[in-house]
């Protein structure tokens, strides 16, 4: 089976350098599509052929715009543009159009499919493959109607929210990450599969004490008073222990509020933006790792927290609050909040600090062994492989 990928991956050089000239790129999809590519070039997937597309953000601070790169065994072509310039988004426009095109005379005649991560409509748009009957597959990170757009313009944001909704109306199929998603996406009754996520695998190891003398709480991700950071704040507001620390890092609309509490109290800490091996390193050196995401936000259901995977793989306990999207399975091997108020929040906090470190890390170690028995890279991609093929 011939597969074209149409997505967002880039070499880690790359990425970095998206990162550091400002233009905040994912490092959740980051994870999942490498892990997904990993897993395609192996020997078990012989059969399948991959060309991948991806599409990248740029501005004056990238000084090398590449054409493409050799990564996770594929070369990986990549258009570049201004997503703020409507010249540059149609001239990538063009460009993606002409490897389609190439992709689709290459192919002819074979057993051939595309697989886009989120319906982006610079890829999509005037797609030749539909008139030759190759189906188009998305990758359903989250429902367009509930993306989070909390910076910006609300009227640009509506019209994006609406102008990414039909063109996922338009898919022939569809990847979750929550079965409920297809209540909202799919009306016409389209194939679809659920893949929660996926991210690499690291070896188990043991929490790494920092001090014996203080237990860290860390939060990593986005830092939206959506996911709970106001109340997670104000809850370490009401913890009285002075060896309970929270580390908080990530960035987002709750930033200037974070800096605000950390300013005035010392057992909180902003660490800013940092490397996906940072963060990691981090998670497996904290006490308990937090996610007081709000379940009281429609997209919740639609949606499948991403650092979940990556929290159960730290060899850290985590506590999360219980959301639609999460199966219930999940919740077995994590310890649970209720993020109503922030008194509440710190009572339960408290709780799991209190349970014996022993008890703690065997939770994390069945954590980690939920993932790798139930949830690898290897397992996510071949439900993946065997939905394209029954489509294809």
């Amino acid at each position: 089976m011939k597969i074209l990928y149409l997505g967002y991956f880039c070499s880690r050089e790359t990425f970095r350098s998206i990162e550091n000239a400002g233009l905040s790129p994912a490092p959740s999809r980051q994870l999942f599509e490498k892990s997904l590519f990993d897993s395609l070039v192996n020997s078990e997937y012989s059969d399948v052929e991959l060309e991948i597309v991806s599409y990248l953000p740029k501005n004056n601070k990238i000084k090398e715009l590449k054409a493409g790169e050799y990564d996770c065994g594929k070369y990986i072509h990549y258009i570049w543009t201004s997503r703020s310039n409507p010249f540059e988004i149609i001239s990538a426009n063009i460009k993606v159009r002409k490897l389609i095109k190439k992709w689709l005379k290459k192919t002819k005649g074979e057993q051939r499919i595309i697989l886009t991560y989120a319906a982006n409509p610079v890829l999509l748009a005037f797609c030749p493959a539909r008139k030759q009957g190759v189906k188009i597959i998305t990758i359903c990170s989250e429902v367009p109607a509930f993306r989070n757009m909390t910076e910006g313009n609300r009227v640009i944001n509506s019209l994006k929210k609406k102008f990414f909704s039909f063109f996922n109306g338009k898919m022939d199929g569809f990847i979750y990450m929550s079965k409920h998603m297809n209540e909202t996406c799919n009306p016409l009754g389209k194939p679809y599969t659920v893949v929660e996520g996926m991210t690499t695998i690291i070896p188990y190891v043991k929490r790494e004490d920092v001090s014996d003398n203080c237990e860290i709480v860390f939060y990593a991700g986005g830092v939206h008073v959506e996911n709970g950071i106001d109340i997670l704040l104000e809850a370490f507001n009401l913890i009285k222990d002075k060896n309970v620390t929270l580390f908080i890092c990530g960035e987002g609309n709750a930033v200037d509020l974070t800096k605000k509490y950390a300013s005035n109290n010392e057992k909180i800490r902003y660490l800013g933006v940092l490397p996906n091996e940072e963060v990691r390193k981090l998670e497996r050196e904290a006490t308990l790792l937090i996610n007081p995401r709000k379940p009281d936000k429609g997209l919740t259901r639609y949606s499948f927290p991403s650092k979940t995977f990556e929290y159960f793989l730290s060899g850290t306990a985590c506590i999360m609050t219980r959301l639609d999207g999460i199966p219930e399975e999940f919740y077995d091997y994590c310890y649970t909040c209720d993020v109503s108020n922030a008194e509440i929040l710190a009572r339960d906090i408290s709780r799991v600090l209190s349970i014996s470190k022993k008890e703690r890390e065997n939770m994390a170690k069945k954590a980690y062994e939920f993932i790798i028995s139930n949830k690898s890279p290897a397992m996510q991609t071949k439900k993946i492989i065997v939905f394209l093929k029954e489509l294809a």
